[in-house]
């Protein structure tokens, strides 16, 4: 596939052909007035975004407040709004690109912030095995639902620090945890090699629920690295650039 088809829903669909990665998939489809308001009546928090990498920029939050109203969340900004069909109008004219809607995955936080885990999962050539090279959290800033810690002013904290102060994760096994966000990284990697063969590098970002649930909440081929370089430990950063030399 060309860069041309590395949309989110382009993505969506070769990961939905495995069975087991698919059980980690939120609800998702394309944005239309009819699945904007299905999705409304099928989940209590729906989430819009740009197909395209956006980098956070775009994203929405919609609540359905079940007495007719709903909040909107972009940014730090919050409106309430009465009648779904209102909602949509009022969103419409701003999406003027290809947009994705998502169930809401309620993220575990820390400090009252959400936060979810960034994955780098690399090989050494096409034909080389995949393998985890460094994984942290990113922790949105105040106010903000997104978690790109440019967009948010968040911060990101290695895997182990989010796996201490997280409630959620608090007395699970950490070294458990780490096995399976490993695994299902590895699964998601190979499963994306099918339909993007010459791809070596990914960068996962892995959403974990309040229940402790592991969520995919999408795959970026042009990872940035320079997330890894704020963390205190450099050894990730290290071996993803060792990596990526090939």
């Amino acid at each position: 596939m060309s860069n041309g088809t590395w949309s989110k829903w382009s993505k969506h669909q070769v990961l939905l052909r495995s069975p087991y990665v698919s059980n980690h998939l939120p609800d998702t489809c394309q944005f239309s007035q009819e699945n904007f308001h299905e999705m409304l009546s099928k989940h209590p928090q729906i989430i819009l975004k740009p197909s395209a990498k956006s980098g956070g920029i775009g994203v929405i939050l919609v609540s359905n407040l079940h007495n007719g109203s709903f909040r909107i969340h972009r940014g730090r900004n919050i409106q309430f709004v009465k009648g779904a069909d209102h909602v949509f109008n009022m969103l419409k004219p701003g999406i003027q690109i290809p947009y994705l809607i998502q169930s809401r995955i309620n993220l575990a936080e820390i400090g009252k912030r959400p936060y979810d885990l960034r994955v780098m999962v690399q090989r050494h050539t096409h034909s080389s095995e995949w393998v985890v090279t460094g994984k942290l959290a990113k922790i949105a800033g105040p106010g903000f639902i997104i978690t790109n810690t440019a967009r948010s002013r968040g911060r990101v904290a290695s895997f182990s620090e989010a796996t201490r102060l997280s409630k959620v994760l608090n007395g699970r096994a950490m070294p458990v945890m780490h096995a399976s966000v490993n695994e299902l990284s590895i699964k998601i990697a190979k499963q994306l090699s099918t339909g993007y063969p010459n791809q070596r590098i990914m960068g996962i970002d892995i959403g974990i629920d309040k229940n402790g649930t592991i969520w995919i909440i999408e795959v970026n081929f042009t990872p940035s690295t320079g997330l890894f370089l704020k963390l205190k430990d450099k050894s990730a950063y290290q071996r993803i650039m060792q990596y990526k030399k090939g």
